[in-house]
This record gives C-alpha cells, sequence and structure tokens, in this order.
C-alpha cells in the first residue's frame, strides 16, 4: 500500500502488480480509501505534462470492508506502456466536491514499449495492402500522410492506425471518454479456430488487447493504443473475400445497424473461412460507447443466414451466474448506504417472488434512475411521426 503526502488519502494498486508494466498496455485496477464521507469523481491517471486518462469507477466491498470508517472506491483503466514511461504518475480525483491527488508508481520496460512499436509498424505495413475505401471500394493509394482512393475520398492516419473514418464520425466519436473500453481475451475455442486459420484475420470490434497478436487486425471505432485500423463495422474497409476468419465479440449489441454489420463481416469471409461471434442475450446496458440491440440465439443465427452453422450455444462465460453477479453487483454499487446494507442481507428466496411484492421495499425504490435504465426489465418508446 502506497501512502498519499495527504494522511487522509490511500492509493494501492493491485495490478500492474508491483506497478511494472509487462506488456504493450496494462489494465490498471486499484483503490482509493479517503478520511470523510462525500462522493468520489473525476478519477483519473495525470502525469506532470497533464497527459491525463480517466478511469471507471468500481464498486468494491473488499476494501469497503478492509477501510472500514473511510470512504472507499475501486478505479479501472488502461495504459501504454509507452505512455507509461512518460511518468511520475498521480492518482487525482474528486471527493465530496473537492480536488485531491495521490502519488502512484508505474513503471516500463523501455525496450519492450520499443519492441510494441515496431511490431505495430511492421503490422501496419502487412495491412495496407489490404485496404479499400469503405465509400467506394476502390484501393487506396499507398504511402501518403493521408491516404485517398482515386475517386478523391480522403482519409487519416492518426493514433499509429489507419484511421477510415468518415470525418463526421471521427469528429462525434473523438469527444467521447475511452476509459469504459471492451477487453475481452479469446476464449479456447476462438484460439482454436486462430490457431488453424491460414489467415489473415480479422478482428472486427478488438476493443483494447493486451495481448497484441502478430496475426490478428484489429479493427475498432475508436483509438486504442492496439487497434490497427479504425473504422466503422457497418462499412468495412476491406475487398470482398480478405479473411479466414472473422472475428465479432460483444460488438453487434453496439452498432446501429447489425444486419449491415452481418452483411459486411460475411462479404469481407473468404469462401469457407469462419465468422466467430458472439452477443449478449440477457445482459444489462452496457455502452462502448452506446449499447443498442441483444438478441436470442435464433437472432444471433438470422443475422448470419449467408453461413452454415457449425455451432450454436452458449459459452461457459455466458452462462447464467454471469448475468446474476453482474445484475447484483450494479444494483448494490448504486443504492444508498442503508439500503445497500439490507440488500445484501436478502436470501435468494426474498427475491425469488411476486415483483409486486417487492417495488415499495427501499432496494427498489431508491435506486437511481441511472441504474433502472442500465439494468431494466423492458423499455417504453411513445413516437409522434414526423410531418
Amino acid at each position: 500500500m502506497k501512502q498519499a503526502a495527504s494522511p487522509f488519502v490511500m492509493v494501492h494498486l493491485d495490478t500492474p502488480a508491483g506497478g511494472l508494466i509487462t506488456g504493450p498496455v496494462s489494465v490498471v485496477h486499484g483503490w482509493l480509501a479517503v478520511e470523510g464521507t462525500g462522493a468520489f469523481d473525476r478519477v483519473r491517471l495525470v502525469n506532470e505534462s497533464g497527459v491525463t486518462i480517466p478511469l471507471a469507477l468500481v464498486n468494491r466491498p473488499d476494501v469497503r470492508a478492509a477501510q472500514s470508517g473511510r470512504a472507499t472506491v475501486g478505479f479501472s483503466g488502461w495504459i501504454d506502456a509507452r505512455r507509461a514511461l512518460d511518468g511520475p504518475w498521480t492518482v487525482r480525483f474528486e471527493f465530496g466536491g473537492r480536488p485531491h491527488e495521490a502519488s502512484v508508481e508505474l513503471l516500463a520496460d523501455a525496450a519492450e514499449a520499443d519492441a510494441f512499436g515496431a511490431a505495430k509498424a511492421r503490422k501496419l505495413a502487412r495491412i495496407e495492402p489490404l485496404l479499400r475505401c469503405p465509400t467506394c471500394r476502390a484501393p487506396l493509394e499507398r504511402g501518403l500522410p493521408e491516404p485517398r482512393c482515386a475517386n478523391g475520398h480522403t482519409f487519416g492516419t492518426a493514433y499509429e492506425a489507419f484511421d477510415l473514418r468518415d470525418a463526421e464520425l471521427r469528429s462525434q466519436l473523438d469527444r467521447l471518454p475511452v476509459h469504459d473500453v471492451s477487453a475481452h481475451g479469446y476464449d479456447a475455442s476462438l484460439r482454436d479456430l486462430i490457431a488453424r486459420s491460414t489467415g489473415p484475420i480479422l478482428d472486427a470490434g478488438a476493443g483494447l488487447r493486451p495481448d497484441y497478436r502478430d496475426d490478428v487486425v484489429n479493427l475498432e471505432i475508436l483509438p486504442y493504443p492496439t487497434t490497427d485500423v479504425i473504422s466503422s463495422a457497418e462499412s468495412l474497409p476491406f475487398a470482398d473475400a480478405t479473411f479466414d476468419v472473422v472475428i465479432s465479440v460483444a460488438v453487434l449489441e453496439h452498432v446501429r445497424d447489425p444486419f449491415a454489420a452481418a452483411r459486411e463481416l460475411e462479404r469481407v469471409l473468404r469462401p469457407g473461412g469462419h465468422v466467430f461471434a458472439a452477443v449478449p442475450f440477457l445482459q444489462p446496458y452496457h455502452g462502448y460507447p452506446h449499447h443498442y440491440y441483444n438478441m436470442t440465439a435464433g437472432g444471433l443465427k438470422n443475422l448470419f443466414a449467408g453461413c452454415e452453422v457449425e455451432h450454436l450455444g452458449v459459452p461457459a462465460s455466458g452462462r447464467p451466474i454471469f448475468l446474476l453477479s453482474w445484475m447484483l453487483q450494479a444494483w448494490r454499487s448504486q443504492l444508498p448506504p442503508a439500503a445497500a446494507h439490507d440488500f445484501e442481507q436478502m436470501r435468494v428466496a426474498d427475491l425469488a417472488v411476486d415483483p409486486m411484492m417487492l417495488v415499495d421495499r427501499p432496494f427498489v425504490r431508491e435506486l437511481p434512475e441511472a441504474a433502472n435504465e442500465e439494468l431494466a426489465a423492458l423499455n417504453v418508446l411513445i413516437g409522434r411521426k414526423r410531418g
């Protein structure tokens, strides 16, 4: 545990262990403890140059129990190993409306950070011939600071990635924070599919990949350190039949038109190639940056009508316990302290009743509207036709 300059603030890093970053990017998980009462806000990493990395707040009942009498909160985020070299870093935050900060040790191996940069440069050079204009599908002229196609459509190369979004989409998304990061690992079945592939492989909606693979093109709509191509999933910037495997894990619920995105995944897939798609059914609302659709197994199959289904089922990470744990943790974390305590004491049998018997209980009545939206059983729309 690291004691801050003020005796009233403590900061602790769970990961990276010892503050040492051993890969191209690292998760930053930890917690804060403060004397007094109040709410935490605007938790972020800041260096002496003013570079700011937002951190998401995380419920930590283990810390709350260990630091009895203090206000506590967990935090979570990511840092690029190359960026970590620009330290020293502090955790800055607001508590009870007042600013606080505490030093935190983050170290990175300069040689490993340089190796990540070199690996990314090599991969981008291999990706460039695969790219096509997402507007007209014409090949892009190569080697230009701002790639363009023969029809005059021009794009950027920001963030050490090929940025093939149109100007409007880029403007909308670049204003969004990126600390709520999707960072799913590959399960055993997907790793086996990758190992058997003759390549190339597309991960459409890769999020942040702590394991920066040489054999997978990481495509995202937001610029993460491990992103190779920045593009919309509904208009992929590749030629037909480019990839041997296309991956879409926890992505199709976040796109405005999942049917268009699925058609694009099929379009860039080689005949005989494999698509690996995972989509939530009963998960709560989660925006990366938006969340539009959940779907049944039948709905997922319907999206990929052009593919022969070899397997359709529930993986270990999709079993009901993951849904139940997510719901209960999200519910408890957003209740006032007294209602949260009472909620924690309830048994499964207390909850498995007619919900109308519970609607006036504090754990239901005192749940904030944002939590009701996150965990809603259904939504209602009332619309009026324009014109």
